[in-house]
């Protein structure tokens, strides 16, 4: 599967948030890192938000800062997307919880 696709079906109470949404999500697994320290993996991503899973502990209400790292295949480019929002859900997990995060605020760079 690639790392980018359409967006399934809603499972597991997804479809109250995704009737919620402004703006589409696309199916992406792609590397996360948290201002504060920490990381995690993407689900789900687009311009007003981000599903991700992690180990680390946040809670549903709180400002979150991360970045999502990009890499152009093709030519081997790297971007990050810098991003500034709050966390609006956690979905318990055993293992890696589910976080549902706002985008206020994102930037994109050109890494090096």
């Amino acid at each position: 599967m690639d790392r980018f696709s359409k967006d399934p079906a809603p499972s597991r109470g997804e479809g109250a948030a995704r009737n919620r949404r402004t703006e589409d999500r696309i199916r992406a697994s792609l590397r996360l890192v948290l201002a504060r320290g920490g990381c995690g993996v993407t689900r789900d991503i687009g311009a007003s938000g981000v599903f991700f899973r992690t180990k680390e502990p946040l809670q549903e209400g709180d400002p979150i800062e991360f970045s999502v790292f990009f890499e152009d295949q093709p030519s081997g480019r790297k971007w990050k997307l810098a991003c500034h929002g709050w966390i609006v859900r956690i979905e318990p997990d055993e293992t890696q919880p589910g976080v549902a995060a706002r985008i206020v605020e994102s930037k994109f760079e050109m890494q090096s």
